[in-house]
């Protein structure tokens, strides 16, 4: 039994330091950097990348390759020392070791290493453009959380005073102060600001489960992120379009991203420009061979005469000796060593005509050019475009958010005033639940707007270089 609550305990504890979990901004952000699926697939591309960057130098090398043969021959073959016919079995090997060096090609292997070099560059500032795009999300996640939080917050305090008015009217109504009329209406008030509560607590679970996608999280109910307490707006003033464009465009990731895939076109005409211009290889070559047919003569005997010739003048006949050779298979290595060769030269080729292929990969580098320097305009103007609007929305989020607070101020007087008024019996209760709604939707717009105005001074920030905290 003692075993039993130590375990349990021990369980308890672990719970509970799991529940205490809460997830910073910054902490939020690290993880997804880390660990969004997305994101990790544009890593691998980057890698790919390297790779490609990698064999374009190693292409600079000599291209070497060796090959041998073994083969058994039966029959009828060829001798491959005489290259004569001969009909019995034939054991043969040969190998050969060559090798080939690009002298020159039109500088086809430079460019083209320049161009994947430029390619690694951009792959990385695509990799940061998605990094900043996944940070927004996360921060815009982060703090619809907060609203979220907030808002359900209000909606609780709401349920209470309606809770405490439902009861007053209980007594009220016992008392025989107000019509059953009034306590109906008051009932149902409460159960709409029930429903309100409800409605809030889903959301914030909704939007927790949006923030624990991006961040590749199992979704849960007992992680949750930290609220930084009172979260209030930090700028004072408005925002000037043209001087962050103006100070942060060069610097901006999709900007060098365009700009880089205009350098990469531009070695990419270089790469089919060379295929116009000669190609220079050096190549060379060693090579020897065995076979079985090769002999060594040990010695020899004359075995008789036969006739060769006649003397055309004298009519005599010429007689040579017949010999008979004592021989024996020429030994594997110094067949090897008397047959070993080399050679080496160099080669030479020079396009002339090739079904117009290489003129169109020039027209088409060209067209590439083109679009790739208006896939920079369009970065530069997409870019001006997106700060203009962002600096929009942070002078009109603080213009709405002084408005706001203004109306939730009258909203609030006027619902105290009400309230008096109310318990004193001066007003109905219709007339005082439209004041205490008024104030309510006052006060979830006012969170609203701060929120909305906190989350577009990060995105001035973002844009100005800023770190998303």
């Amino acid at each position: 039994m003692k075993r039993l609550s130590l375990v349990a305990i021990f369980c308890t504890l672990l719970l509970n330091t799991y529940a205490q979990k809460v997830w910073t901004l910054e902490a939020c952000i690290s993880h997804a950097l880390q660990n969004n699926l997305s994101l990790r697939s544009s890593r691998l591309l980057a890698e790919n990348q390297q790779l490609t960057l990698k064999q374009s130098q190693m292409n600079r090398l000599p291209s070497i390759s060796a090959n041998s043969n073994w083969s058994n021959n039966y029959g009828r073959s060829i001798d491959p020392f005489t290259n004569t016919f001969l009909n019995q079995a034939i054991t043969s090997n040969n190998f050969q070791l060559q090798g080939t060096v690009n002298l020159f090609s039109g500088f086809a292997v430079q460019n083209t290493i320049r161009q994947n070099a430029v390619e690694v560059e951009s792959g990385k500032h695509s990799f940061k453009v998605n990094e900043n795009d996944l940070m927004l999300a996360v921060a815009n996640a982060y703090l619809q959380i907060l609203l979220a939080t907030e808002l359900q917050q209000a909606a609780q305090a709401q349920l209470e005073l309606s809770s405490t008015q439902s009861d007053r009217s209980q007594k009220l109504f016992e008392a025989g102060r107000i019509a059953e009329a009034d306590l109906m209406q008051q009932e149902a008030q409460k159960a709409n600001d029930e429903l309100s509560l409800v409605t809030a607590k889903n959301n914030v679970q909704l939007l927790y489960l949006s923030l624990w996608q991006l961040l590749d999280v199992n979704p849960d109910l007992i992680n949750t992120i930290e609220s930084p307490g009172n979260l209030r707006p930090m700028r004072s003033g408005p925002a000037n379009a043209d001087e962050i464009f103006n100070k942060t465009n060069s610097e901006r990731p999709e900007i060098l991203f365009a700009e880089g895939k205009v350098k990469s076109a531009g070695y990419g005409l270089k790469v089919a420009e060379a295929q116009l211009y000669p190609k220079l290889f050096l190549f060379g070559n060693v090579s020897s061979l065995y076979s079985s047919t090769r002999k060594d003569i040990l010695g020899y005997n004359i075995i008789g005469i036969d006739p060769s010739g006649i003397i055309l003048k004298t009519g005599d006949t010429v007689y040579s000796p017949r010999y008979s050779y004592d021989t024996k298979t020429t030994p594997y290595w110094k067949q090897v060593n008397n047959n070993f060769g080399k050679s080496c030269g160099l080669s030479l080729q020079i396009p002339l005509l090739n079904g117009w292929q290489t003129q169109t990969q020039i027209a088409r580098a060209k067209i590439t050019i083109q679009q790739a320097n208006i896939n920079l305009q369009i970065a530069k103007l997409s870019l001006y475009k997106n700060i203009t609007q962002a600096c929009a929305d942070l002078n009109a989020s603080q213009k709405k958010l002084q408005a706001t607070n203004n109306n939730f101020q009258a909203a609030d007087k006027s619902f105290k005033f009400a309230k008096i008024r109310y318990d004193n019996g001066a007003i109905s209760y219709t007339d005082f639940q439209l004041t205490a709604a008024n104030r309510s939707r006052a006060e979830a717009q006012l969170i609203q707007s701060r929120y909305e105005l906190i989350f577009r001074e990060k995105v001035i920030d973002f844009y100005e270089g800023g770190v998303i905290r």
